[in-house]
């Protein structure tokens, strides 16, 4: 008896001592690959075979019930997974076997109190030490169990926590694909409501890795996804085209530290048979999963692959932190560039919006918001309302477009207007514009606020520290934006702007659902920010946008000498009923009057467009196709 109260006394008294140190590993839930069991409850059971082996594995356990009993839910997890023995009633060991390997938590059934070699199976529920026997002890919903061997636990001076310190593997599923759950991604890529996976398996290396994708469409290609992933994260990479990929390759410094070249490369849509990646659309909640072909299990049936090696997050970019860059400050201060709604430089207003709205709380997706309606954003502001503006809600969306496309011309060009009730409580968005309402370019956001304490739902930001950003001002007051700050692309005019987008920055500042500025920095602002009255506002408040350099013919049409130098190929001319225009496929065609108003716009869908202008008065008209005019005579 002597000897075993000494034990007893030393083990307190070591492991006591180091507890505070010491961190008892488990897995989430969202962790767990292999599930036993149906129902709405569940609990994840942890076991360890410490002592002797250093590997730990975790299964998960589904029912229906209140409760049930440990043991019933680990006994079932055995019958389930052939690898997995529990040994006795109590019990009195448990084995895994794989392969010919054997993983025993008691290697000497016979060993008694203490033996060296003594051992018995304990179990923690929740971190704290187990009040029963495992056929008597009660688990339920959320429980989290951790079994191990008594020698090898940590616990404390008053027997209340058990710990074991080996890291713990999900149990896999044998020849099931493995998955990875999108609440352990730590590098998101893109904005909106719904979200994918993509994982790859550099199997050859043993390597898999897990990005997320946001996307605010109700599907989006494959090919997206994958381009999208290539050009937010530097590490990660491809060759060959998006539709036939020949190698996925990613790059640990200037070294290649996973490809799959030279083996053939082979996919797989949540966990199925997938099309060309140009040709395969995917959806909320679905996993795209890209592996080496010679190393998978290939069902030559169903063409599907499956791979199984475990998934880690791929590392998220290093959170970039906010420079000295000072930008204008609010309204009525020196340099401010805020634009008011009754400004005289404002030529036209958008004509036409569509929404899509986003949640009130990204992080709870069940009501979004509902206040105003689209027309709320369409045309001049006459006399600044708080309450005249659309609410886009969380990653929510307004497309407008123009009755005359915005031009880049002196100075800024257009502005947006928010509804921002003081100086400093203000809702941020990005802008985008397009030339074909297909292709959108974003303006190069900063936002320099720090990042270190999340702006609350009415907390307040400085103005100096944003740029770029629609909502900078209060109400009444238009973000001014320059098309000059876009860098060039073939894919658009800055002279045709026909669509601007409104996207609402999320400000939250946890990186599952953050949104960053273009140098990367987490942009932080009041979150969440929702509120109830006449419909659920949050997000970005959509007043207006107006327009302050557009073409427009000049005033006097009679001279023909004015648009003789870029003219556009039209006859007859003068005409009566109708006239045909040269053109090149996809290019605005406008007609104004004589005092430019624009009375017809369409789009060239030929290179020989015919434009009936039997119902216009006779006199002088001016068209113009792309960048080209014309002078034309309606008789």
């Amino acid at each position: 008896m002597k000897k075993v109260l000494l034990f007893l006394v030393a083990f307190c008294t070591i492991f006591g001592a180091v507890k505070a140190q010491n961190v008892d590993p488990v897995l989430s839930a969202d962790e767990v690959q292999y599930w036993v069991g149906e129902g709405q409850n569940q609990v994840v059971i942890n076991i360890t075979w410490c002592s002797y082996t250093e590997k730990a594995l975790a299964w998960g356990y589904r029912f229906d019930s209140d409760s049930v009993m440990l043991l019933d839910a680990l006994t079932a997890i055995a019958n389930a997974d052939s690898r997995l023995t529990v040994v006795g009633a109590a019990p009195s060991n448990i084995l895994y076997i794989e392969g010919s390997d054997t993983l025993t938590m008691c290697p000497n059934p016979d060993a008694e109190w203490g033996d060296d070699d003594y051992d018995v199976p304990m179990h923690s529920i929740n971190g704290l030490w187990g009040q029963n026997g495992m056929a008597s002890e009660p688990i339920g919903n959320g429980d989290t169990v951790k079994i191990g061997g008594y020698a090898c636990a940590v616990t404390d001076a008053t027997w209340t926590y058990l710990s074991w310190t080996t890291p713990v593997q999900p149990a896999l599923v044998p020849g099931a694909d493995v998955t990875f759950s999108p609440n352990l991604v730590q590098y998101w890529i893109g904005e909106g409501l719904y979200e994918a996976t993509m994982i790859v398996d550099w199997c050859n290396d043993g390597t898999a890795l897990a990005w997320g994708y946001r996307f605010n469409e109700d599907s989006v290609t494959v090919a997206e996804m994958v381009q999208a992933v290539a050009d937010a994260d530097e590490h990660f990479g491809y060759e060959g085209s998006l539709s036939w990929l020949n190698n996925i390759y990613y790059l640990n410094g200037t070294d290649t530290a996973h490809q799959i070249s030279p083996d053939y490369i082979a996919y797989n849509h949540n966990g199925g048979y997938a099309d060309v990646t140009t040709a395969e659309y995917i959806f909320h909640g679905d996993y795209v999963k890209f592996g080496g072909w010679m190393c998978s299990d290939y069902d030559t049936t169903t063409w599907v692959s499956t791979w199984h090696d475990l998934i880690s997050p791929a590392p998220a970019p290093a959170e970039v932190g906010p420079s000295d860059e000072v930008f204008d400050g609010i309204v009525g201060t020196e340099g401010c560039q805020a634009i008011h709604y009754s400004d005289t430089a404002i030529i036209g207003w958008a004509t036409a919006c569509t929404v899509t709205r986003g949640p009130q709380n990204i992080n709870d997706p069940t009501v979004f918001a509902s206040f105003g309606n689209e027309e709320n954003a369409v045309g001049a502001i006459d006399t600044f309302n708080n309450m005249d503006i659309v609410s886009l809600g969380d990653y929510g969306v307004a497309i407008l477009t123009f009755e005359t496309p915005i031009q880049n011309g002196d100075g800024y060009d257009f502005a947006v207007f928010e509804n921002a009730f003081n100086d400093s409580f203000l809702e941020l968005a990005f802008v985008e514009v397009s030339s074909d309402g297909v292709n959108y370019f974003r303006f190069p956001a900063i936002s320099n606020t720090p990042t270190d304490t999340q702006v609350d739902g009415f907390g307040s930001l400085d103005a100096t520290k944003l740029h770029n950003l629609a909502g900078k001002y209060k109400g009444g007051w238009g973000t001014p934006f320059d098309l000059a700050d876009l860098p060039e692309d073939t894919l658009l005019d800055i002279n045709n702007i026909t669509h601007v987008k409104i996207v609402d920055v999320v400000g939250c500042i946890n990186p599952r659902y953050a949104t960053r500025d273009s140098r990367g920095h987490i942009i932080n602002d009041p979150y969440p920010n929702n509120v109830q009255g006449g419909g659920t506002k949050s997000g970005f408040d959509l007043a207006g946008v107006c327009v302050m350099n557009g073409w427009r013919p000049s005033v006097d049409t009679t001279s023909v000498a004015e648009y003789a130098d870029n003219h556009v190929r039209v006859y007859p001319n003068p005409c009566n009923t109708q006239v045909t225009v040269e053109a090149n496929i996809g290019e605005p065609i406008m007609l104004f009057n004589s005092v430019g108003t624009l009375v017809y716009r369409t789009t060239a869908d030929d290179t020989n467009m015919i434009l009936n202008v039997s119902n216009y008065p006779a006199g002088f008209y001016i068209l113009r196709c792309g960048n080209r005019t014309a002078r034309i005579v309606k008789m």
